[in-house]
């Protein structure tokens, strides 16, 4: 099989008679892409962090953004919330209605409450599905591929407190609309790697937490590496279920043998390239930060 930079180099220079023939050379040697089995219709899924535990719960206000797009039609539609353990195992389903022009704001603590279920981890993943209404369906062209993607606002907020915007960072799922099933965006995961730039101050917080989503359907591990400026450094190795999250979190006491206010950190093993983490910052006086990183 031809290697495929050679194949792109000749159909970037070839004779405009052989460029199709370079084209089909490139769609059979290429891999699988994300995305793509998006030939239909439907809408582009997230699968987002929550937690829910004696600090903070998980508020979703959930907007009709198809109304946002199309004013003038009939935008009502119905959703559904999953939520997943940190183990991808799902905890409950939750069915709901979206009016057109409206919002619906959903609690995923007390959601959980509601519906019995347990979780001891306090964090997992959730999806938010919902229908493209019909009134949309029939404005699009049905020989075209047509895919709504809306990046939602998820908010963390700290019991009494304020809480914290943090939008949605990475496709997982296609919902089409020809059929029931989701499936994956990713047709397999890799291993990349992240290190932010900024130094890490660990006396500022009373609790720092670095979280990965794994947006896969295969187990992964990813390893977390705190280094001081004196290059000593510390690590930790957890497995990330498919589907599932692990939340790494530091406090003083983790790191005794380093310098806490000069510390870098790094992970390996991140299975999607833009599954960015979640940095969670919890101050002593019980304020809350979060940010992709």
């Amino acid at each position: 099989m031809l290697r495929r930079k050679t194949v792109e180099v000749a159909r970037r220079y070839a004779p405009t008679s052989l460029k199709r023939l370079a084209r089909a050379v490139l769609a059979k040697s290429a891999p699988e892409a994300p995305g793509a089995r998006l030939g239909g219709q439907g809408i582009i899924e997230d699968l987002c962090f929550w937690m829910a535990d004696a600090r903070v719960d998980t508020v979703l206000p959930l907007q009709n953004y198809f109304s946002a797009l199309y004013p003038d039609l009939v935008t009502d539609t119905r959703g559904r919330l999953h939520v997943y353990d940190a183990a991808g195992r799902r905890l409950l389903r939750h069915e709901f209605t979206l009016r057109g022009h409206g919002l619906v704001k959903l609690r995923v603590g007390e959601l959980l409450r509601a519906a019995g279920a347990d979780t001891d981890s306090g964090y997992g993943t959730l999806l938010c599905d919902l229908d493209v209404p019909p009134a949309v369906r029939e404005t699009l062209d049905p020989s075209k591929p047509f895919y709504f993607w809306d990046r939602f606002y998820i908010a963390y907020q700290p019991r009494g407190g304020v809480p914290c915007f943090v939008h949605g960072v990475d496709k997982t799922f296609v919902a089409d609309v020809s059929g029931s099933e989701l499936a994956d965006y990713y047709p397999a995961g890799k291993r990349y790697a992240w290190a932010p730039e900024i130094p890490l101050d660990l006396s500022a917080y009373e609790r720092f937490s670095v979280v990965v989503v794994n947006r896969t359907g295969v187990d992964t591990s990813i390893t977390l590496t705190v280094r001081d400026g004196a290059d000593t450094a510390r690590s930790w190795t957890e497995g990330v279920p498919a589907r599932g999250a692990h939340r790494f979190t530091l406090t003083r006491t983790d790191v005794p043998d380093l310098d806490i206010h000069d510390l870098r950190l790094r992970l390996d093993g991140i299975p999607t390239r833009w599954g960015r983490p979640v940095v969670v910052k919890e101050f002593a006086n019980g304020a809350i930060s979060a940010m992709h990183c």
